[in-house]
């Protein structure tokens, strides 16, 4: 059988080729490793989905226990009958199928085009009735003004009746609100009856050490609280109608004196800990016999201050000793709803208030669930909660990782957790077999990402090597399945086909994630910050002069070399890009050590890149600016002088741009409507993109100017020709336009002491030539 050309598309390969010298490939620094996204959202048209009768029809390889796919090589007998397949990753020439039923498994695997196949097996339940059933409940936090609870009732309403019409709608809705107490509220409208009702918990029936109390309230009123949706239309419209009579009947936050929105009492961390425990908790809601998932979004507009978990105010004088008291605290009830596996916790936080996004990030990381902060309550929260909503594929993934020829996986970083060894299914069933790099997946979901760094342990020896990609999962409907993904990595003895090989992107996203992860693990001190990007300058710097011609400045010889000559390396190319991703790299919220970004905004951000895959990376880590009839523009700030307004897309959020002679020139609409079109032009096409973007106007001259700036390359410190060769729409302009352009620039904006690309890159002793800003 023929190999197929390419790939599946969900294993982006930092290089298509690896060199056949194992020293050559572990020393010249450019990454050997991959993005693996299993459920990608673009690709799933190319997926073949194979029906299996059970696991033991499931065809692997004997010696090393990998899956057969399309890169395997079929034997066949006289009659076209089936005589062995040889395993692509470690060569093993394996028996033929022993019955039909297996052949026909062996040929759906080994056909599956692009690489990609998903075995599903029968149904958990014996009955065949074990659909998964969904639980939502929604936590509110009850401390919002007035003006902000006005626009959350519509928005809430309207995402909950969106989510009723789905195909896969929740069994069960329930609603929880917080402030100074936790308060679960009945749904079900009753005739004649009160207009709400409400349960309260106080702070010490949140506490870890009543547990046993609050779990018998929990069980003796989850009846009321939980609203079973019903299958027809009036009985969902009923249910709708009961949750905006029950937000109706919260009211904003009013105190005494009028306290500050960072000081009121807010039960965060408690809500949602008795959230997920009433949830988690056997009901008659629950629609079929299989498995539950309970969904527990969380809408808040500020951090926990009472209750479980509760971060002190500035002027505490024990703060960081309660700071560490409330951290412990969070990780335990982390750890106890992780481990029931059964919740996904995700918080949406809106307004101007922090979310102490550093402390919460165990509530989602152990359940799989997601973090986002957004600027106001409007139309990107409303799709935000609609795609996380959404998003969710299955529950209990499990991964694992395999590759031949002498290759092993080094590193893994992701959505993952440690799968131990204990937990392994036995060989024989459809997870048989797992070896070392199994993980464990936080979240099923579309969109995710898993980095991998390869090592070779030996030369290769043969034309090409694979890496093979296996999830196990059980979907929303019930059903268990096995989705496969494998790659061919060619090996080669030619520098120049490796280099050329080498996608600057995936490598670029796979150097940002690894020095991200360096820098959370340092909790983003300015000292591990900094320590990080001069790393990863080094390691730019080291790549370049393993492939780049070198040459000498300021004159060559002896002489040369007395007098300082510096040796630079030309950038070709092919790693011009890359080097231009690192620069962006460095001044992201997570690396920059120049800005001064908030906890919240650093935390959220690593968080994200490190889950996502390579187009959402991408966007995050290298913005792109476009005005408004799709033209690309570069990232610089040339941009600000010769458009009066562009959008730039950093993945979770898009700052529009628009200069004062647009705001003077009475744009139709207003700037509303400028805001608008660039949602709709950036939106249009992305299918569900996640997550959603926020979008702000950035006017010049107000605060939210130094948003685009402090993300634009700082073109104007350079020479006139080098701001011509980076930005080629400056040289349709003449002389003195562009020298009035550059005055108006440099009066708007201070000459800081951060680099521009050129700087940057003649700092680690390279040179860019005529590479223009992509």
């Amino acid at each position: 059988m023929t190999a197929p050309a390419s790939g599946s598309g969900h294993i982006r390969l930092c290089s298509a080729k690896i060199p056949r010298d194992a020293a050559v490939a572990n020393t010249c620094k450019i990454p050997l490793g991959a993005v693996v996204e299993p459920f990608s959202r673009h690709l799933e048209q190319g997926v073949k989905r194979i029906s299996v009768p059970s696991a033991a029809h499931v065809a692997r390889c004997s010696n090393c226990f990998a899956l057969a796919s399309p890169f395997c090589d079929l034997r066949r007998g006289p009659t076209n009958q089936i005589a062995g397949w040889r395993c692509a990753l470690c060569g093993t020439l394996n028996a033929p199928p022993a019955t039909k039923e297996h052949e026909n498994v062996l040929l759906g695997q080994t056909e599956a085009g692009g690489g990609c196949a998903e075995l599903r097996f029968p149904p958990m339940s014996e009955t065949g009735s074990g659909s998964v059933s969904r639980t939502l409940v929604l936590v509110v936090d009850s401390t919002l003004d007035a003006d902000q609870l006005d626009l959350l009732r519509p928005g809430l309403v309207g995402f909950l009746r969106d989510a009723l019409r789905d195909d896969l709608a929740p069994t069960s809705v329930a609603l929880v609100t917080y402030g100074s107490s936790v308060r679960f509220h009945r749904l079900a409208i009753q005739t004649g009856g009160p207009v709400s009702e409400s349960d309260a918990f106080p702070a010490r029936l949140q506490s870890r050490r009543n547990s046993a109390r609050a779990d018998r309230l929990l069980a003796a009123g989850r009846s009321r609280w939980f609203a079973r949706v019903a299958p027809d239309a009036n009985g969902r419209a009923r249910l709708v109608e009961g949750l905006e009579r029950a937000l109706l009947s919260v009211n904003p936050y009013e105190a005494d004196g009028g306290a500050a929105a960072h000081e009121r009492p807010r039960c965060m961390v408690g809500a949602i800990a008795l959230a997920c425990r009433a949830a988690a908790l056997p009901g008659d809601w629950s629609r079929g016999k299989g498995p539950s998932l309970a969904s527990v979004l969380v809408v808040g507009g500020g951090w926990c201050t009472a209750g479980p978990g509760a971060v002190p105010g500035l002027s505490d004088a024990d703060r960081q000793l309660r700071e560490l008291e409330s951290a412990r605290e969070v990780e335990a009830i982390a750890e106890e709803i992780g481990g029931a596996g059964s919740c996904i916790v995700d918080i949406l936080g809106c307004g101007h208030v922090p979310l102490d996004v550093t402390g919460l990030y165990p509530l989602t990381q152990n359940t799989g669930g997601c973090l986002l902060t957004y600027e106001a309550v409007g139309d990107s929260l409303w799709r935000g909660m609609r795609e996380t909503w959404a998003r969710t594929v299955g529950v209990g993934a499990v991964a694992d990782f395999r590759v031949g020829g002498g290759v092993r996986v080094d590193r893994i970083c992701g959505p993952v957790v440690p799968w131990p060894a204990a937990a392994r299914p036995p060989i024989g069933s459809a997870a048989g077999g797992l070896t070392d790099n199994a993980v464990g997946l936080t979240s099923c979901e579309r969109g995710v990402g898993v980095c991998l760094s390869l090592r070779m342990l030996e030369n290769v020896s043969r034309d090409s090597c694979f890496l093979q990609g296996e999830f196990y999962y059980a979907d929303l409907g019930g059903e268990r399945r096995l989705r496969v993904v494998t790659e061919r990595m060619a090996a080669t003895s030619s520098g120049r086909e490796f280099l050329l090989s080498v996608d600057p992107v995936v490598c670029g996203v796979h150097l940002a994630k690894t020095a991200v992860l360096d820098a959370r693990r340092h909790k983003f001190t300015a000292k591990a910050r900094e320590g990080v990007c001069v790393a990863l300058e080094r390691r730019v710097r080291e790549i370049c002069e393993n492939f780049c011609a070198k040459r000498r400045e300021g004159g060559g010889g002896v002489m040369g070399r007395v007098l300082g000559a510096r040796r630079t390396c030309d950038l070709g190319e092919e790693l011009a890009s890359l080097a231009e991703f690192a620069y962006f790299a460095t001044r992201t919220p997570a690396l920059s050590p120049r800005a001064s970004h908030h906890p919240d905004e650093r935390a959220s951000f690593a968080t994200w890149l490190l889950r996502c895959g390579v187009d959402e990376a991408r966007r995050m880590v290298w913005p792109r600016a476009t005005l408004l009839d799709g033209t690309a523009l570069p990232a610089c700030d040339a941009a600000l002088g010769l458009c009066p307004h562009f959008a730039l897309d950093c993945g979770g959020e898009c700052l529009v741009w628009a200069s004062r002679r647009e705001a003077e020139g009475g744009r139709g609409g207003g700037q509303s409507a400028l805001v608008q079109a660039y949602r709709d032009l950036v939106l249009g096409g992305a299918g569900g993109r996640f997550p959603c973007p926020d979008f702000v106007l950035c006017q010049e001259g107000s605060p939210e100017a130094r948003r685009v700036v402090s993300r634009l390359v700082p073109t104007r410190q350079d020479s006139v020709r080098d701001q011509g060769n980076q930005c080629r729409a400056l040289l349709r302009l003449s002389e003195g336009e562009r020298e009035a352009m550059a005055a108006a620039l440099l009066s708007t904006y201070h000459r800081t002491d951060e680099p521009s690309f050129r700087e940057w890159c003649a700092g680690l002793g390279l040179n860019c030539g005529q590479h223009a800003l992509g």
